[in-house]
């Protein structure tokens, strides 16, 4: 979805290049910052009067 939209999307883990391929591994994070985008609650001060 993020790719589609053109959304920053962030992974974090260990790039490893196995069996001519890269592969993410170990433990992995995903920063789901990108859905607060799409939702629209990524504004600070929404919700606020």
């Amino acid at each position: 979805m993020a790719y589609e939209r053109q959304l920053p999307f962030t992974v974090t883990g260990d790039l490893t290049y196995e069996r001519r391929a890269w592969r993410l591994t170990g433990r992995i994070e995903v920063d789901p910052s990108f859905l607060r985008h799409l939702s629209g609650t990524d504004n600070p001060d929404s919700g606020r009067s």
